[in-house]
């Protein structure tokens, strides 16, 4: 199947499953689990929705992001009475490959980025590599329980790079 989204964007799930075992318990304890894959772009969409925010959803223009990702993902929920959003438990493993990102600092894009997040009921990491400035870069991604995702990039910015970016620091600072 796929889940088909307002703009028209979709992403598919491969397999998914939903068990509840203890039906006598209430609220009783169930489980679904699915694997999704598809464009990054439609998958930002679905981030963004007011559905997913209590699952930690993140604002990403759907416009400005590319790329293919696979996901597993868990949750553990209570159904019936007595069941509260609060016993929902996201668990969460996606890689994302050929990821591009438009005007990620400023102007500049990230290219040719790989991307692993993983998620859990403490939080979000992520870590990866790509092209920014035309050189290497690192990523990493880390949110606790709350408040908002933290993103450090790291690259190295030669004399193209600055050049391109304005910065004139002068004939004392050459190289990497």
């Amino acid at each position: 199947g796929y889940v088909e989204l307002p703009s028209g964007r979709r992403f598919a799930i491969d397999e998914s499953s939903f068990f509840a075992g203890e039906n006598d318990k209430h609220p009783a304890p169930a489980q679904v689990a699915m694997r999704l894959s598809g464009p990054m772009d439609a998958v930002a969409e679905f981030l963004a929705e007011e559905s997913m925010k209590p699952f930690g959803g993140m604002a990403l223009d759907p416009s400005a992001i590319k790329g293919r990702v696979e996901a597993n993902i868990g949750v553990d929920l209570k159904l019936g009475e007595g069941a509260q959003p609060s016993d929902r438990k996201l668990r969460l493993q996606a890689n994302i490959n050929a990821l591009s990102i438009d005007h990620l600092i400023g102007k500049e894009r990230l290219e040719q980025a790989t991307l692993q997040v993983n998620v859990s009921p403490d939080g979000l990491t992520g870590t990866g590599q790509g092209k920014l400035f035309g050189n290497a870069a690192s990523i990493e991604l880390r949110k606790g329980k709350s408040g908002d995702t933290e993103a450090v990039v790291g690259f190295t910015l030669d004399d193209a790079g600055r050049n391109k970016l304005g910065l004139a620091l002068g004939s004392g600072v050459t190289g990497p």
